[in-house]
C-alpha cells in the first residue's frame, strides 16, 4: 500500500540512513449541512485499534487534485458531495517518517449524491453541531489530527479567533 523508501541524510557531516513512508497524501473535509451541522463519520481504524469519529476524508489518487480528492472522499463516504471546498489548511502530520501532506477544507454547499465507499469499509455518518465537535474533541470522541486541525482552523476562520492577549500572553 505504501512505500517505505531509505533516505540519506546529512548532520554535521556524518551520513544517517532514515526510513520515510512515501505516501500520496490525503484530504479531510468539513461539509456543513443547511442546518449548520457538521457531518462526520464514524469507522474502525486499524492504525488506532478502534472506532474513530472523523471528519470524511482519505488518499489522494495520482494525478488527482486535493479539491478533486475531499470531493470524492465525501460523496463515497457521507453521500453528500461538496461544490466547492475552500482550503483551510495544510499540514505534515508525521514529518520525521513520512511524506504525507494532509490538505483540510470546508464545503457549505453541498448536493446530494450517491455513497459509495470501499468494500473493506463500514462507516456510519453522524451530525453534530460546532459546539458538539468541539466538545468531542475535549472527550476524545475526536482523536485524530486531521479532524482536530480542521475544526480548530475553521472555528478560527468563522469566529475570529483569540488575539495573544486574550490567550494569556503578550
Amino acid at each position: 500500500m505504501y512505500e517505505i523508501r531509505p533516505v540519506t541524510v546529512t548532520v554535521r557531516g556524518k551520513e544517517f540512513v532514515r526510513d520515510v513512508v512515501q505516501h500520496p497524501g490525503s484530504v479531510c473535509i468539513l461539509g456543513l449541512t443547511t442546518e449548520d451541522k457538521i457531518i462526520l463519520v464514524r469507522q474502525h481504524r486499524p492504525g488506532m485499534g478502534r472506532t474513530s469519529l472523523e471528519l470524511p476524508g482519505g488518499r489522494i489518487r495520482p494525478g488527482e487534485a486535493p479539491a478533486d480528492a475531499a470531493r470524492r472522499e465525501m460523496e463515497a463516504e457521507t453521500g453528500y458531495r461538496p461544490k466547492n471546498p475552500e482550503l483551510i489548511a495544510r499540514f505534515f502530520p508525521a514529518p520525521g517518517y513520512s511524506s504525507e501532506e494532509v490538505y483540510c477544507f470546508v464545503s457549505e454547499q453541498l448536493v446530494p449524491g450517491k455513497m459509495s465507499y470501499d468494500e473493506s469499509e463500514e462507516l456510519s455518518v453522524e451530525f453534530l453541531s460546532y459546539a458538539e465537535a468541539i466538545e468531542a474533541i475535549r472527550t476524545g470522541q475526536i482523536s485524530d489530527a486531521r479532524s482536530i486541525i480542521a475544526l480548530l482552523r475553521w472555528g478560527d476562520l468563522l469566529f475570529g479567533g483569540l488575539g495573544p492577549a486574550e490567550r494569556g500572553g503578550a
